[in-house]
């Protein structure tokens, strides 16, 4: 754009160097020959210069345009890629979802159950894979509630639909072990019963321990002693 600019503006000395002939009597090849048989017209003359003054001042406007319009529209593209950026791209801002996540951890580990349970609910509605678990499990693990034995296991298969893998030991612990209630009150699951499904829970078992859950691959190994004792 710069070349550009450089030859409007050497048009316009061009130009306003051809018009200042006028002015100056001197100067035979653009003004009308003078004779002593020529007059001046006043009127003309105030008429030329008004065309003058209107040529100097539109192209003065051109040049100022010309050097100014990419500046503005550098600035105005700047703002518009500033407007279009979502959000979720702001590095700085966290994820209000895992703030949450993190104190109702910290609730669980100081035992403050009640106020995890209610944070993960909360949580879970929104359908975040690790809240419908931990929500699920807590409404599972020393619970004598029908209802809510069956809406934790459609909870744990909620976060099981998401792929997440502490679901999928749980409920494939849960499939595997319904037949042993020892096994189940040992980890807190002794109040709610449980569909005995053992090539189901082997299954979800040995994906949770395919993505790295190594609790699931100890259950697995336990499972698989188990049955080859028998």
């Amino acid at each position: 754009m710069e070349p550009d600019n450089e030859i409007l503006i050497k048009e316009k000395e061009a130009l306003l160097e051809k018009l200042s002939g006028y002015d100056n009597p001197g100067s035979g090849t653009i003004g009308a020959p003078r004779s002593g048989l020529q007059r001046t017209d006043p009127g003309k003359k105030t008429n030329f210069f008004g065309i003058k003054n209107i040529v100097i001042t539109l192209l003065s406007i051109a040049v100022i345009a010309l050097i100014a319009y990419p500046a503005f529209i550098k600035k105005n593209s700047i703002v518009q890629k500033d407007k279009g950026a979502p959000a979720s791209l702001n590095k700085s801002t966290p994820n209000e979802g895992d703030l949450q996540l993190k104190k109702a951890r910290e609730f669980l580990m100081n035992g403050r159950v009640d106020d995890a349970r209610l944070i993960y609910k909360a949580l879970a509605i929104r359908e975040i894979p690790e809240a419908m678990y931990e929500y699920g499990n807590l409404l599972l693990l020393n619970e004598n509630d029908k209802s809510s034995c069956i809406d934790g296991v459609e909870y744990l298969k909620r976060a099981v639909g998401k792929g997440y893998a502490p679901a999928k030991r749980t409920l494939g612990f849960l499939y595997s072990y319904a037949g042993d209630s020892i096994a189940l009150k040992q980890k807190g699951y002794g109040g709610c019963s449980f569909n005995f499904d053992i090539p189901r829970g082997s299954k979800l078992l040995m994906e949770a321990m395919l993505q790295g859950d190594t609790i699931a691959g100890s259950l697995l190994d336990e499972l698989n002693a188990k049955y080859k004792a028998h």
